[in-house]
């Protein structure tokens, strides 16, 4: 089988289920129990930080929620690609739990990107061709917000307290699949030992009960830390 879009694919995914199904349990229960924790986190009475951390969180479930679907079709890179989307956006999520004051670090940071990205399109010339009268009337009005200073994904870590995440996993699911590295070709790549170099394109097993059990370190961080914000109401 080479296509992902095969219909030998729902074969690949009930065999996951059944060869590591220890694991997918897991992942799945706790999954579970991060979306019934979501439907009793409302914002009325919340402060605008906890209400965005809610939503962050919310962010966080569905990607790790996706990035299961992925690998349990043997969409091993992709799925950690995801994951990695779904970890930033844990850090933010329990950032604003940890210390609220972020927030106006988040609203800086999102403003000077903003300005940055109008910048730099004015800054060609084929862009400015392209756009409208109108368009850029709408850009000028973002091009006039602060610069502020930057806010990264370890600034965040560190203000949940997750620098640990931040360098075992976020770093490795960057190196080994979300960037464009040389590493991440492991993926696309068989082995010497297998008979390679050649080019690997279809489901495999590669990596996958490992990406599934961080699936599930993700899904229990997060749980345990916004289950802080489910007593406070």
């Amino acid at each position: 089988m080479h296509d992902f879009f095969s219909s030998d694919i729902e074969g690949f995914r009930v065999q996951t289920r059944t060869q590591f199904d220890g694991a997918c349990q897991r992942c799945l229960q706790l999954s579970a129990e991060a979306a019934e924790q979501l439907a009793y986190l409302t914002f009325p009475g919340r402060s605008a930080a906890e209400c965005i951390a809610i939503a962050f969180w919310s962010k966080c479930v569905r990607a790790c929620q996706a990035s299961f679907l992925l690998v349990e079709r043997g969409m091993v890179a992709d799925a950690q690609a995801t994951l990695r989307g779904a970890v930033e956006t844990l850090f933010h999520a329990v950032a604003l739990v940890r210390k609220p004051g972020v927030l106006e670090r988040l609203r800086e940071h999102d403003d000077a990107e903003k300005r940055k990205q109008v910048e730099k399109m004015f800054q060609h010339k084929d862009i400015r061709a392209a756009l409208s009268d109108e368009d850029k009337g709408r850009l000028q009005v973002l091009s006039a917000l602060p610069k502020g200073n930057p806010f990264s994904v370890l600034d965040a870590a560190a203000a949940a307290k997750m620098t640990h995440l931040y360098e075992m996993l976020y770093r490795t699911l960057s190196q080994n699949a979300a960037h464009s590295t040389l590493t991440s070709l492991n993926h696309e790549l068989t082995s010497k030992e297998a008979g390679g170099p050649r080019l690997r394109f279809g489901p495999t097993n590669d990596q996958l009960e490992w990406t599934i059990n961080q699936i599930a370190e993700c899904f229990s961080a997060g749980i345990y830390v916004m289950e802080e914000l489910r007593r406070r109401e």
